[in-house]
């Protein structure tokens, strides 16, 4: 059976379509994973927001600091960040910043949300490699591996 050169050509046109797809896909994972990186190098991990001195006294990040650190961590992967990466870095931000405005820092509820600060991070990273990995050899694997174990669940606010 021949093909007619109307159904070759609609071939072509379809295979340079999807073609096309893939390619824009395969550069916005690079752009994406360029940018968390970025993101995870500059934005402030929980444990380096609430640390002890040398003197053994446990201080905050000031209001500034926490700023200044979310300002230059958040402008390109803000860009590029898929909906659920958003999603966990703004849940992220949100609790470091009441954590950060709180008076009295040794309550059960500031350990609670320092608790849930860490969970909230852990969350942003593995939904960012999620997003980096892609329809990579890793990122199928991954998927199907994470059908398989249990995931961390974020605590739930009490």
């Amino acid at each position: 059976m021949l093909l007619t050169f109307g159904q070759v050509s609609l071939v072509a046109i379809i295979s340079f379509i999807i073609g096309k797809i893939w390619a824009s896909n395969t550069e916005l994972f690079a752009i994406r994973q360029k940018a968390y990186a970025r993101f995870l190098e500059k934005c402030p991990h929980p444990t380096e927001i609430f640390m002890e001195t040398p003197q053994k006294q446990k201080t905050l990040m000031t209001d500034q600091e926490f700023l200044e650190k979310i300002k230059h961590a958040s402008a390109e992967f803000s860009l590029f960040a898929s909906p659920k990466a958003a999603n966990f870095s703004g849940r992220y931000f949100l609790l470091v910043g009441e954590l950060i405005a709180t008076p009295d820092k040794d309550t059960q509820s500031v350990s609670d949300k320092r608790e849930m600060a860490h969970s909230y991070f852990h969350e942003l990273i593995m939904q960012m490699r999620k997003d980096s990995l892609g329809l990579t050899w890793f990122g199928i694997q991954d998927f199907f591996a994470s059908r398989q174990r249990t995931s961390t669940k974020v605590l739930e606010e009490k």
